[in-house]
């Protein structure tokens, strides 16, 4: 069970402060969600921005001493997935466009450092739909998208609305970058 006082969560006094709202209102309407945890240190993702229409993100990793927060994104979330090696979480959010066309990011963390981790040949942040993607080892993910010639609103809308016969889909592999070198 989480718990922190709001001194503990920097980032989301400061959120508080610059939107003028009341830290109970805002309390009132946050989710968190307990993640893997790994060793001595328990991992939580809170929702919050209530008033905007796109919530933000923190990693949360409390243990015994201290409690560390990260902002992730804002958008919706998706999905978090665990590397095979249990050292990294790959997020994934979306975005929203007229509730026909969603558009996503993927966001590697390694969870001992506390870091959000480069991608080598990194896709553009809210660029493609993802549709699936999965850990393919411990420095790669295989993410699936639409097969298209251009990722415009028009063409991702059309290939959403096509029959399942003729949705093309297409994988990426994503390395994260090799830190040591």
């Amino acid at each position: 069970m989480f718990e922190a006082k709001s001194s503990d969560l920097p980032i989301l006094n400061a959120f508080i402060e610059g939107m003028g709202i009341e830290l109970e209102t805002e309390t009132n309407c946050m989710n968190i969600d307990e993640l893997n945890s790994t060793g001595s240190s328990d991992y939580y993702l809170l929702r919050y921005g209530c008033a905007v229409k796109l919530r933000d993100f923190l990693l949360i990793k409390q243990n015994q001493q201290r409690i560390d927060s990260l902002h992730l994104e804002f958008g919706l979330f998706q999905e978090v997935k665990l590397s095979p090696d249990g050292k990294n979480l790959a997020f994934l959010f979306a975005r929203n466009e007229m509730n026909r066309v969603i558009r996503s990011n993927i966001l590697i963390m390694d969870v001992e450092n506390f870091i959000e981790l480069e991608l080598e040949n990194e896709i553009q942040a809210f660029e493609y739909p993802i549709l699936d993607y999965q850990w393919v080892d411990n420095g790669t993910i295989q993410v699936m998208i639409p097969e298209l010639e251009e990722y415009s609103f028009d063409q991702i809308d059309k290939w959403n609305h096509s029959s399942e016969a003729n949705k093309q889909v297409k994988q990426l592999n994503i390395k994260i970058k090799d830190s040591s070198a």
